[in-house]
């Protein structure tokens, strides 16, 4: 599964482009092999890309998933990552969504292209290029839907 967004997002967030839109872009779960829309995965950022948004459109998509292990690709993973078990908990406790992120064994990493705008020790600690059982997926299938 490859999570990401547009840079453009990012780049855009406190403009005046974005001045009084209801949403400035959007997130969404994507497969990084096959480019299939994960069911109830994406949704509306507001004012930028912010881990909340991000964290509430991964569990909705995995809302349901029985799957023991899952790669999440994201242009950066090596941030997201740090605190995303705390904050699913709160969202887990906020909401409906009852996706318990304990019951995956998760890998996360950079996708390829993406990789190569992060420093030396980051690349070879995340970089889907690194990863097991992944293939020669560059992760970049969110990118082209």
């Amino acid at each position: 599964m490859s999570r990401a967004w547009t840079d453009n997002t990012l780049l855009q967030k406190e403009t005046r482009l974005t001045t009084g839109l209801r949403c400035s872009g959007i997130g969404g779960c994507v497969c990084a092999r096959h480019g299939v829309v994960r069911r109830q995965g994406l949704g509306d950022l507001k004012k930028g890309e912010r881990y909340a948004n991000m964290d509430y459109i991964l569990l909705s998509a995995l809302l349901g998933v029985t799957l023991l292990a899952i790669t999440i690709s994201y242009d950066i993973a090596c941030q997201w990552k740090i605190h995303l078990s705390t904050r699913a908990e709160k969202i887990k406790d906020d909401s409906e969504l009852a996706t318990d992120l304990g019951s995956f064994e998760i890998q996360f990493a950079l996708p390829v292209w993406h990789a190569a705008a992060h420093e030396i020790t980051c690349q070879t600690q995340n970089s889907l290029s690194y990863t097991t059982g992944v293939g020669r997926t560059d992760g970049e299938g969110i990118e082209r839907t």
